[in-house]
Protein backbone atom coordinates (compact mmCIF):
# COMPACT_ATOMS: atom_id res chain seq x y z
CA UNK A 1 0.00 0.00 0.00
CA UNK A 2 2.64 2.28 0.81
CA UNK A 3 4.58 1.76 -2.41
CA UNK A 4 1.63 2.61 -4.25
CA UNK A 5 1.01 5.62 -2.38
CA UNK A 6 4.74 6.43 -2.97
CA UNK A 7 3.94 5.83 -6.88
CA UNK A 8 1.19 7.83 -7.00
CA UNK A 9 3.03 11.03 -5.02
CA UNK A 10 6.07 10.28 -7.65
CA UNK A 11 2.94 10.88 -10.21
CA UNK A 12 1.54 13.72 -9.15
CA UNK A 13 4.83 15.73 -8.53
CA UNK A 14 6.07 15.03 -12.13
CA UNK A 15 2.33 16.28 -13.50
CA UNK A 16 3.23 19.07 -11.48
CA UNK A 17 6.40 19.63 -12.91
CA UNK A 18 5.22 18.90 -15.85
CA UNK A 19 1.81 20.79 -16.46
CA UNK A 20 3.47 23.62 -14.26
CA UNK A 21 7.24 24.72 -15.59
CA UNK A 22 7.77 22.31 -18.59
CA UNK A 23 4.58 23.01 -20.60
CA UNK A 24 4.19 26.99 -20.14
CA UNK A 25 7.54 27.80 -21.77
CA UNK A 26 7.18 24.94 -24.62
CA UNK A 27 3.59 26.67 -25.27
CA UNK A 28 5.31 30.11 -24.83
CA UNK A 29 7.82 28.63 -27.37
CA UNK A 30 5.07 27.74 -29.33
CA UNK A 31 3.48 31.37 -29.09
CA UNK A 32 6.59 32.89 -30.58
CA UNK A 33 6.67 31.05 -33.49
CA UNK A 34 2.77 31.88 -34.16
CA UNK A 35 3.53 35.52 -33.71
CA UNK A 36 6.96 35.13 -35.98
CA UNK A 37 4.33 33.27 -38.38
CA UNK A 38 1.83 36.39 -38.26
CA UNK A 39 4.30 38.69 -38.96
CA UNK A 40 5.48 36.44 -41.86
CA UNK A 41 1.99 36.51 -43.37
CA UNK A 42 1.45 40.44 -42.37
CA UNK A 43 4.89 41.11 -44.58
CA UNK A 44 3.84 38.81 -47.34
CA UNK A 45 0.38 41.04 -47.77
CA UNK A 46 2.65 44.11 -47.91
CA UNK A 47 4.81 43.05 -50.29
CA UNK A 48 2.30 40.91 -52.50
CA UNK A 49 -0.22 42.84 -53.62
CA UNK A 50 -2.13 40.27 -55.38
CA UNK A 51 -2.51 38.08 -51.94
CA UNK A 52 -6.55 38.40 -51.87
CA UNK A 53 -7.54 40.03 -48.71
CA UNK A 54 -10.05 37.20 -47.93
CA UNK A 55 -7.02 34.71 -48.03
CA UNK A 56 -4.84 37.26 -45.38
CA UNK A 57 -8.15 37.41 -43.39
CA UNK A 58 -8.64 33.78 -42.89
CA UNK A 59 -4.86 32.78 -42.37
CA UNK A 60 -4.65 35.94 -39.79
CA UNK A 61 -7.74 34.58 -37.70
CA UNK A 62 -6.73 30.94 -37.84
CA UNK A 63 -3.47 32.22 -36.51
CA UNK A 64 -4.88 34.63 -33.54
CA UNK A 65 -7.65 31.85 -33.12
CA UNK A 66 -5.01 29.09 -32.51
CA UNK A 67 -3.03 31.76 -30.14
CA UNK A 68 -6.26 32.27 -28.10
CA UNK A 69 -7.03 28.33 -27.46
CA UNK A 70 -3.29 26.95 -27.09
CA UNK A 71 -3.66 26.08 -23.90
CA UNK A 72 -6.85 24.07 -24.50
CA UNK A 73 -6.27 22.29 -27.29
CA UNK A 74 -6.30 18.26 -25.89
CA UNK A 75 -7.75 15.17 -27.11
CA UNK A 76 -11.26 15.79 -25.41
CA UNK A 77 -11.34 19.48 -27.47
CA UNK A 78 -9.88 18.27 -31.03
CA UNK A 79 -12.64 15.40 -30.75
CA UNK A 80 -15.72 18.01 -30.18
CA UNK A 81 -14.17 20.44 -32.96
CA UNK A 82 -14.55 17.21 -35.34
CA UNK A 83 -17.98 16.14 -33.84
CA UNK A 84 -18.83 19.78 -34.84
CA UNK A 85 -17.22 19.82 -38.15
CA UNK A 86 -19.18 16.79 -39.26
CA UNK A 87 -22.37 17.52 -37.41
CA UNK A 88 -22.76 21.63 -38.45
CA UNK A 89 -23.28 22.08 -42.02
CA UNK A 90 -22.58 25.60 -42.05
CA UNK A 91 -19.64 25.33 -40.20
CA UNK A 92 -18.21 22.70 -42.88
CA UNK A 93 -19.30 24.50 -45.90
CA UNK A 94 -17.45 27.43 -44.52
CA UNK A 95 -14.91 25.15 -43.90
CA UNK A 96 -14.74 23.74 -47.36
CA UNK A 97 -14.67 27.10 -48.77
CA UNK A 98 -11.49 28.32 -47.14
CA UNK A 99 -10.23 24.95 -48.00
CA UNK A 100 -10.48 25.59 -51.79
CA UNK A 101 -9.63 28.83 -51.30
CA UNK A 102 -6.45 28.13 -50.37
CA UNK A 103 -5.79 25.70 -52.79
CA UNK A 104 -7.09 28.10 -55.98
CA UNK A 105 -3.77 30.44 -54.71
CA UNK A 106 -0.88 29.04 -56.24
CA UNK A 107 1.64 30.39 -53.09
CA UNK A 108 4.30 28.63 -52.01
CA UNK A 109 4.77 31.43 -49.27
CA UNK A 110 0.79 30.56 -48.24
CA UNK A 111 1.05 26.80 -48.69
CA UNK A 112 4.47 27.39 -45.89
CA UNK A 113 2.48 29.26 -43.56
CA UNK A 114 -0.28 26.78 -43.74
CA UNK A 115 2.12 23.60 -43.41
CA UNK A 116 3.70 25.72 -40.73
CA UNK A 117 0.00 26.08 -38.69
CA UNK A 118 -1.10 22.49 -39.46
CA UNK A 119 2.47 21.88 -37.39
CA UNK A 120 1.79 24.08 -34.62
CA UNK A 121 -1.87 22.57 -34.47
CA UNK A 122 -0.37 18.76 -33.73
CA UNK A 123 2.65 19.73 -31.92
CA UNK A 124 -0.42 21.69 -29.20
CA UNK A 125 -2.51 18.64 -29.19
CA UNK A 126 0.74 15.79 -28.91
CA UNK A 127 2.16 18.61 -26.24
CA UNK A 128 -1.18 19.07 -23.60
CA UNK A 129 -1.86 15.62 -23.81
CA UNK A 130 1.96 14.28 -22.94
CA UNK A 131 0.74 14.10 -19.12
CA UNK A 132 -1.66 11.48 -20.16
CA UNK A 133 1.08 9.42 -20.73
CA UNK A 134 2.49 9.39 -17.49
CA UNK A 135 -0.84 7.91 -16.24
CA UNK A 136 -1.16 5.53 -19.19
CA UNK A 137 2.39 4.33 -19.38
CA UNK A 138 2.46 2.17 -15.43
CA UNK A 139 -1.02 0.51 -17.13
CA UNK A 140 1.09 -0.48 -20.40
CA UNK A 141 3.98 -1.64 -18.45
CA UNK A 142 0.94 -4.07 -16.15
CA UNK A 143 -0.15 -5.33 -19.83
CA UNK A 144 3.27 -6.03 -20.94
CA UNK A 145 4.26 -7.64 -18.04
CA UNK A 146 0.95 -9.76 -17.72
CA UNK A 147 0.88 -10.72 -21.46
CA UNK A 148 4.84 -11.81 -20.72
CA UNK A 149 4.09 -13.60 -17.80
CA UNK A 150 0.67 -15.42 -19.10
CA UNK A 151 3.34 -16.25 -22.33
CA UNK A 152 5.77 -17.39 -20.46
CA UNK A 153 3.46 -19.47 -18.21
CA UNK A 154 1.73 -21.15 -20.77
CA UNK A 155 4.78 -22.08 -22.67
CA UNK A 156 6.09 -23.59 -19.37
CA UNK A 157 2.88 -25.68 -18.70
CA UNK A 158 2.87 -26.54 -22.55
CA UNK A 159 6.07 -27.90 -22.05
CA UNK A 160 5.49 -29.64 -19.30
CA UNK A 161 2.36 -31.40 -20.36
CA UNK A 162 3.84 -32.37 -23.04
CA UNK A 163 6.59 -34.02 -20.72
CA UNK A 164 3.99 -35.67 -19.06
CA UNK A 165 1.77 -36.94 -22.03
CA UNK A 166 5.50 -38.03 -23.26
CA UNK A 167 5.91 -40.12 -20.02
CA UNK A 168 2.09 -41.42 -20.10
CA UNK A 169 2.34 -42.53 -23.47
CA UNK A 170 5.88 -44.50 -22.63
CA UNK A 171 3.80 -45.90 -19.11
CA UNK A 172 3.34 -49.76 -19.65
CA UNK A 173 0.04 -50.58 -19.87
CA UNK A 174 -0.35 -53.02 -16.74
CA UNK A 175 0.65 -49.48 -14.84
CA UNK A 176 -2.05 -47.54 -17.03
CA UNK A 177 -4.45 -50.30 -15.94
CA UNK A 178 -3.54 -49.83 -12.04
CA UNK A 179 -4.00 -46.36 -12.31
CA UNK A 180 -7.14 -46.72 -14.02
CA UNK A 181 -8.83 -49.03 -11.70
CA UNK A 182 -7.77 -47.40 -8.36
CA UNK A 183 -11.01 -44.61 -9.65
CA UNK A 184 -13.99 -46.34 -9.00
CA UNK A 185 -15.44 -44.54 -12.03
CA UNK A 186 -13.31 -45.73 -14.11
CA UNK A 187 -12.91 -49.26 -12.59
CA UNK A 188 -16.53 -49.82 -13.40
CA UNK A 189 -16.28 -48.64 -16.64
CA UNK A 190 -13.77 -51.43 -17.48
CA UNK A 191 -15.89 -53.82 -16.04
Amino acid sequence: MSILFLILFVMAGLHFIYEGIILPSIRLELRHKLYALRDKLRRLKIEDQNLPDEVFMNLQDSINGLLNILPLINITFFRRLVREIYSNRDLQKRMDQRVQLYQSINSTEVNGILSALDKTWMYALVLNCMVAILYLLPLFLLYELITCLKKLLLRQNVTNLQKIIHKAALTPATELNSYALKDSTAAYAFR
